[in-house]
């Protein structure tokens, strides 16, 4: 969802007639933040790359709203 999510911020910033972002979710797309027992299970069982990708990409998406929304 995180790509999803990015990919779209990013289309935004291509599109120079958008002026403004809205996100929402609902059903399927909803998330209300992050998966604590996901997260929890890949550190007991040492996925140290999963969960850094995971980290990585919640990241991505917060710089990619900063940069939008300072152009």
């Amino acid at each position: 969802m995180r790509e999803d999510l990015l990919d779209a911020l990013r289309n935004a910033e291509r599109d120079a007639a958008c002026r403004v972002i809205v996100i929402t979710g609902a059903g399927r797309a909803f998330c209300a933040g992050g998966d604590v027992d996901s997260m929890s299970s890949l550190q007991r069982h040492g996925d140290l790359a999963a969960f850094r990708k995971l980290l990585d990409a919640g990241c991505n998406v917060v710089l990619q709203i900063a940069r939008w929304r300072s152009r």
